[in-house]
């Protein structure tokens, strides 16, 4: 049984974040966000004539509100207000405090609007192609699949001025290098230029050197890469091929299994790993396929979601939870794929958008929020997904010099770094705020003083237990008493306990064990009557 109604409150929901990486710009990045509009709101009292000890709803709603509270002032002290108040629409009741004349209950609704500005930049002098980008701790590794065939580790200890600190390249073993990844002292990178998935140790950021690369024709001009313990997932783009690699030696990785479809795979792009399935992205055919992985020898595709309108030419994902997040090139959009069923993924949103979105590649998800590099937009796009069917753009930033052929994206300590040619750039959030209030009258008249009551002691005795307190007000309680972790058995129970000189007590025959015990106003009725107070004991 339910003894209390406890209120409705609304808190923010994040989503679930995914950190990715690609190559350099920097943007500052703060938690709740909103489009750029005046909130409103309405609130009414019912009723609006009340006496002291009386009952009273608040009914509120809100448009284009992020948050909303009630404001701290004499109203809120006689009702009880605190809080975050129900944004879209709702209602609470609350009891009268012992005041009379006219009180003025206040909700505040307020906005927040996030804007993208350029803080820092820096070159990175021999590249002309960055992709693939990585960051950890204090440092960023890209790799060019431009003509330097060259990785360089850059230092963002001070994001707002970073600053390349070594640097390697290998026009064999770096050929078109593309994505990169990183596991311990080694990062991993996929060579389009020569088919190989060479290995990088990084253990010394300032001198990075080429260890080891695994050269094969099932690779196939690779592109995605990633890395799940003691594997490399390798997407081949040319074939259409899937590699499964260990990596358990970094110094000699070697192919466990391989799929080859030139139909479905056709163009793999990109490809994100979920316990054991593997997710790829394939271009030239406008698909997303689903791999069962399990077995490292025989990967298998088990699900194909094929949509040449509005997921043309799919390029990097994400996945979180039952949702994949993929950028879709010549559709020009952000596409949304239920993923709960691997064998019929379905869309079930796509953010379009030709001036903004235009020519989206890369993309990382941080607190429901997608940071996406529209190439050929020249532009950095912050797009709110924190209801999957429902995203929309909050901001972007355009650049046709620092973001002139934007890739790789990635969120780090607070920052956001994205890669543009041979620009490593820095980019902060300006964050505004939008407030309106709402008001209801309401008129408080004489009456019965507010009812109190404590519990104030609890004395064990041969298997009973005494409970005892204090009560103004009414004359006599309902005492409920039950196990602490399961409010539906009531153990012990009085609807007629008397109140004498301001003093209750109740004796109660308890087996050992956590209890709470509760006080409500007296009632016959089985919901008891109004709550008063309650307290957790031990016998």
């Amino acid at each position: 049984m339910n003894l209390i109604s406890a209120s409705v409150r609304r808190g923010l929901v994040h989503a679930l974040s995914i950190g990715t990486i690609t190559t350099a710009l920097i943007f500052l990045v703060s938690p709740a966000l909103a489009l750029a509009s005046p909130p409103t709101c309405t609130l009414t009292a019912t009723p609006s004539t009340v006496d002291v000890g009386d009952h009273v709803t608040l009914n509120w709603a809100s448009t284009g509100a992020t948050y909303g509270t009630w404001l701290q002032d004499a109203a809120a002290a006689v009702l009880g207000l605190s809080g975050d108040a129900l944004l879209a629409s709702g209602s609470e009741d609350f009891l009268v405090g012992s005041t009379t004349g006219t009180i003025t209950p206040t909700l505040q609704v307020a906005q927040t609007a996030k804007t993208l500005t350029q803080v820092a930049s820096t070159s990175l002098p021999a590249f002309t192609n960055a992709i693939g980008l990585e960051i950890v701790g204090n440092y960023a590794y890209v790799v060019d699949a431009g003509a330097s065939h060259q990785l360089d580790v850059i230092s963002i200890a001070n994001p707002t001025a970073p600053a390349v600190v070594g640097t390697t390249s290998s026009l064999t073993n770096l050929n078109g290098a593309f994505y990169i990844k990183i596991s311990g002292n080694y990062a991993f990178v996929t060579a389009t230029g020569s088919d190989r998935l060479t290995v990088v140790d990084i253990s010394n950021p300032t001198a990075p050197a080429v260890v080891a690369s695994l050269s094969d024709s099932r690779f196939s001009a690779p592109r995605g890469l990633f890395l799940v313990g003691n594997y490399a997932y390798v997407v081949g783009n040319s074939q259409g091929s899937l590699s499964i690699v260990d990596i358990s030696n970094p110094l000699a990785p070697v192919i466990k299994g391989s799929l080859t479809d030139s139909t479905i795979l056709s163009g793999g792009d990109s490809l994100f790993v979920d316990g054991r399935y593997a997710y790829v992205t394939a271009g030239q055919s406008s698909t997303l396929a689903v791999i069962d992985i399990a077995s490292s020898t025989a990967p298998a595709i088990v699900g194909t979601l094929v949509d040449p309108i509005r997921m043309n030419n799919p390029k990097e994902l994400l996945v979180s939870g039952n949702y994949a997040y993929v950028t879709a090139l010549a559709s020009n959009a952000l596409v949304i794929v239920d993923i709960s069923s691997s064998t019929a993924p379905t869309i079930v949103s796509a953010l379009s958008d030709t001036t903004r979105l235009a020519g989206p590649k890369n993309l990382t998800i941080f607190d429901g929020i997608a940071y996406i590099a529209a190439n050929s937009g020249r532009s950095l796009v912050m797009a709110d997904i924190t209801d999957p069917h429902a995203p929309f753009i909050i901001d972007s930033k355009r650049d046709t010099t620092n973001l002139s052929d934007p890739r790789g994206v990635a969120i780090s300590g607070g920052y956001i770094f994205i890669a543009s040619g041979n620009i490593f750039d820095v980019f902060t959030t300006v964050e505004t705020s939008l407030a309106s209030d709402c008001s209801a009258t309401i008129t408080v008249s004489g009456g019965t003083q507010q009812p109190t009551a404590t519990v104030d002691s609890v004395l064990n005795s041969a298997g009973n237990a005494t409970i005892s307190g204090t009560a103004t007000g009414p004359t006599s309680l309902t005492v409920i008493i039950y196990p602490s972790f399961d409010s539906d058995t009531v153990v012990y129970r009085d609807d007629q306990v008397p109140v004498s000189g301001g003093h209750w007590s109740v004796t109660a025959p308890l087996q050992s064990g956590s209890y709470t015990v509760e006080v409500h106003s007296s009632s016959q009725s089985p919901s008891a009557g109004t709550y008063l107070t309650s307290s957790t004991f031990s016998v």
